[in-house]
């Protein structure tokens, strides 16, 4: 795969690895395109991809444990086999070159903002309460 440098717009490309702070994460946020999540299978959840979604960012994400699910489940962005760098490189070129899979993915992404809050957790439990009653 060609690397992610070479991309359109590859000067505008920031990358953060490692640990940010809320405050650094919630910046990095209002300003990306794109987040990518290339975790390792030890990981089983991602309060940053959430917040990526909650954002109403797309992602990509390697498929360890449960963070392939709000994506897939919300279609915001892709998920790739864990530890497949070409799948990775190819899921983030192609949102970021086709604008009409990164128009899905922010929509996406915006059905997750809304839907993934305590008030739609709390609705949907009162819900199932009332089913099974």
């Amino acid at each position: 795969a060609m690397p992610l440098d070479d991309l359109r717009g590859a000067e505008r490309t920031e990358w953060r690895l490692g640990y940010l702070s809320s405050a650094e994460l919630d910046q990095a946020l209002s300003e990306a395109t794109v987040a990518v999540f290339p975790y390792r299978a030890e990981l089983d959840q991602s309060g940053a991809l959430l917040r990526a979604l909650g954002a109403g960012v797309p992602a990509v994400v390697y498929d360890v444990a449960g963070l392939g699910e709000p994506v897939r489940t919300f279609g915001a962005g892709a998920v790739v086999p864990a530890g497949d760098v070409d799948a990775l490189t190819e899921a983030v070129r192609t949102l970021l070159e086709d604008s009409t899979a990164l128009a899905d993915a922010r929509a996406g992404a915006e059905r997750a903002r809304r839907e993934l809050t305590w008030d739609a957790s709390a609705a949907q439990h009162l819900e199932l309460y009332r089913e099974l009653a």
